[in-house]
């Protein structure tokens, strides 16, 4: 258990807000999940510190309530949230929740890695505002943006319209589309996705390229 409190970032995830860690580690408390799908607290706390493939991924973290009092909390690491979830049948949960459980089982993991990459590498939080070009430019390096998970997934796309052949000129535009319209949901230009995509494709996987900065006047 951390002596000093960490800071918890607010993640909105389908109607609902969860958290995860300011940490080294995206961690991310399992009480207000449990609360949001009606899940009975102690047998869920039982169920996963004396599971063998739960319990090393459990740990207590301290943080600061809205009464300024400190508080432990029960917190996973992110990537063993969906494992977790998927143990719990859709009909063993009120019906009222059950399409949130499921969106919980299949989304959640990722919005919370990507709310967590984003504050620890300085980028903007929350989806779905465009990010200005001087916040873009200062926020952080090409590398961190590029470990946003829905960048990523940008970044995949474009790399099918970059091996389609001047052939599918239909293919190619349609795929550019959807890669836009992802970016956009991070708040990104489709220029801005384009400078991103020149420097995924253009850099040796094995170089962090530490001398080059997306700010005006860098030099790479």
């Amino acid at each position: 258990m951390s002596a000093e409190p960490i800071d918890l970032i607010s993640v909105p995830v389908f109607g609902h807000t969860l958290f995860v860690a300011r940490a080294d580690t995206p961690l991310v408390p399992i009480r207000p999940i449990c609360d949001v799908l009606g899940l009975a607290w102690q047998v869920q706390h039982r169920k996963l510190t004396s599971h063998p493939t739960f319990a090393p991924a459990v740990t207590m973290m301290v943080t600061t309530g809205r009464d300024g009092k400190l508080y432990e909390m029960v917190a996973m690491v992110a990537e063993m949230v969906p494992l977790w979830l998927a143990t719990i049948h859709p009909d063993k949960v009120a019906a009222k929740v059950r399409n949130t459980l499921i969106a919980f089982q299949t989304k959640s993991a990722k919005l919370l890695y990507a709310a967590w990459v984003c504050a620890t590498k300085g980028l903007p939080v929350h989806t779905g505002k465009r990010v200005n070009k001087d916040l873009f430019f200062q926020a952080a390096r090409p590398t961190d943006w590029l470990e946003h998970p829905v960048v990523d997934d940008v970044m995949v796309l474009r790399h099918q319209e970059k091996v389609l052949t001047q052939g599918f000129k239909a293919e190619r535009g349609e795929v550019r589309r959807k890669a836009n319209a992802l970016g956009r949901q991070v708040g990104l230009t489709a220029g801005q996705l384009d400078l991103l995509a020149w420097f995924a494709f253009s850099t040796p996987p094995a170089s962090e390229q530490p001398s080059f900065a997306f700010e005006p006047g860098a030099e790479a």
